[in-house]
């Protein structure tokens, strides 16, 4: 029988170790341009369920049609891959970012590392909570108001229906809407480009509409006293064609002071300024 040298034996294992460390080095970068999209961070055992009723016969018969055809990758917030199909946005809930892999002997683990790993794992389960709260609140008392068409936190054979999704890379997927948490949205504009529209238009009667729709969104938020985290408008509101809308939902919580004039006013001012100060400043170059 014929022996390696060892040399031949050596540069094999090269040759393997080069080989190995090839395809994981493109299977990370190819994850990474793909803006860390995978199918088993949306695919996921739900942490909570939420349902107010099953799906009508009338809803499942809508969701099969706005998902009939494919949903092409348009971006990511912080808890959610959004996709788009001409007018309709599709969010499918980023499980991965709520969940925390139990390490391995973590009995075994010194006590401050136990605590530490508990207490980012704590972090977690709050910030889901907040998220999982905001979305409730935006199905139950703003739902008009997000341009949402269906809402579906929970995990079950109700829908029996699948959607083809396309990547960042042009790569295909076919999932089980059950198996997800997900949105269906009316798709908006986002703020900055309507008026840039309006302005090259000279349309000033679209800005002042268009202004007045913004204020009217924000006062039907404080009048029902629910508060947003994050209420940068400039990325989080934008427009249908007859309307202003929350683009964001993830933020909501309810606060009842804002149901008070003065506190609301006050809220209002702070986020339409530094719109009216852009308008402002675009109109004059």
């Amino acid at each position: 029988m014929q022996k390696f040298s060892f040399y031949s034996r050596f540069s094999l294992f090269l040759i393997i170790v080069c080989g190995t460390c090839t395809y994981l080095g493109l299977k990370a970068s190819l994850f990474f341009l793909n803006d860390r999209f995978a199918i088993s961070h949306i695919e996921t055992p739900p942490l909570f369920s939420y349902r107010i009723r099953p799906p009508t016969q009338q809803e499942r018969n809508q969701i099969a049609k706005l998902c009939s055809a494919p949903f092409r990758y348009l971006g990511q917030g912080s808890q959610c891959y959004i996709f788009e199909n001409g007018e309709i946005i599709l969010k499918l809930v980023k499980f991965n970012r709520f969940r925390q892999i139990r390490l391995p002997l973590f009995e075994g683990l010194p006590s401050f590392l136990q605590k530490m790993h508990l207490a980012k794992q704590e972090l977690k389960n709050k910030k889901w909570e907040a998220f999982f709260q905001s979305c409730k609140i935006a199905h139950q008392e703003l739902f008009y108001e997000t341009g949402m068409i269906f809402y579906h936190f929970y995990q079950g054979c109700e829908l029996d229906l699948n959607v083809t999704l396309i990547d960042k890379l042009g790569r295909q997927y076919s999932i089980a809407l059950d198996r997800t948490y997900f949105i269906l949205q009316e798709r908006g504009e986002l703020i900055g480009p309507t008026f840039q529209t309006l302005i090259n238009q000279e349309d000033f009667q679209g800005i002042k509409e268009r202004m007045t729709q913004l204020i009217t969104l924000l006062n039907t938020r404080f009048e029902r006293g629910i508060a947003d985290n994050d209420p940068a408008l400039s990325k989080n509101a934008g427009y249908l064609k007859d309307r202003a809308i929350f683009l964001d939902i993830g933020g909501f919580s309810k606060d009842s002071s804002l149901k008070n004039k003065e506190i609301a006013q006050n809220e209002l001012n702070q986020m339409i300024l530094p719109l009216q100060t852009w308008l402002k400043h675009i109109s004059y170059n």
